[in-house]
């Protein structure tokens, strides 16, 4: 039985089919894998790809069921368009005649899961720490800070408040005229 199943956080390879299923234009358009890292419900798988197939089309081979002789025009789909391709001209399908996006289907199976690999935004917060750490003061390897000087009075001349005591202390209040040195 296929693995369908991609409700998990794991790495998933998927193998996955685009087909088209309209009677008498029956064909595989895309036959591809892609890696799939998030949990999704097959519903969503399917819905994802075939609007990601949508917006390619004009880069998509009409099948070779579907052309006559290599010079006539493809039997389906009537907007197919032609383009140079490897030194010669092919066509390719532009768009879907009108609603037949409907017969658009997606086939899948899960090949293989494995673990992914844990981020390294914590190693990255880690180091970011660090530098924040060795920026502030009292840091191991940081420069001691120098203590503050006391401002200027109005005037520039000499300060006429007292020196800073050592037992003003931090009550140094109003009316003390002790500075008070943080």
């Amino acid at each position: 039985m296929r693995d369908r199943n991609l409700n998990d956080d794991q790495l998933k390879l998927v193998k996955y089919r685009v087909l088209f299923v309209k009677r008498g234009y029956e064909a595989v358009l895309d036959d591809s894998s892609d890696m799939i890292h998030d949990n999704l419900s097959p519903e969503g798988f399917v819905a994802w790809k075939i609007a990601e197939f949508s917006r390619r089309l004009e880069d998509v081979r009409v099948p070779s069921a579907w052309l006559g002789t290599a010079t006539d025009r493809p039997r389906y789909p009537s907007r197919a368009i032609q383009k140079p391709a490897d030194g010669t001209t092919a066509w390719y399908i532009n768009q879907f005649d009108d609603d037949d996006q409907k017969y658009l289907r997606v086939s899948f199976e899960v090949l293989n899961r494995t673990a992914r690999e844990r981020f390294e935004y914590e190693e990255d917060q880690v180091g970011v720490l660090r530098q924040i750490r060795d920026a502030l003061p009292g840091a191991p390897g940081s420069q001691p800070p120098s203590p503050p000087s006391p401002p200027s009075p109005p005037g520039g001349g000499p300060s006429s408040a007292p020196p800073p005591s050592s037992s003003a202390g931090a009550s140094g209040g109003a009316g003390s005229g002790a500075w008070i040195v943080y």
